[in-house]
């Protein structure tokens, strides 16, 4: 559920629904531990790991158009399997 994140109204909506319950990352929303006892299964980032990886390109292209410096755009690399398996893992 989008923009659920008061820990009394996530205890009542996973007591009563005969489903998983997921629920959207926010700022304000409890830690996974709590969220389990609470009675969450699912848990969704959105947008948020687009946003994360858009800013460091922003950031990585604007020293670029900047400087000229082009080892910034070369600086970390994400292999696919591995994000595959980090994701697999939450």
């Amino acid at each position: 559920m989008p923009l659920l994140a008061e820990p009394d109204a996530i205890r009542k909506i996973a007591g009563a629904v005969d489903k998983p319950l997921n629920v959207m990352a926010i700022p304000s929303l409890a830690p996974v531990p709590e969220l389990r006892t609470l009675g969450v299964r699912r848990l969704s980032a959105g947008t948020g790991v687009a946003q994360v990886a858009l800013v460091a390109a922003q950031a990585s292209v604007e020293r670029f158009l900047i400087d000229g410096e082009s080892a910034r755009l070369f600086e970390t690399k994400t292999v696919v399997k591995g994000m595959n398996a980090l994701l697999k893992r939450a």
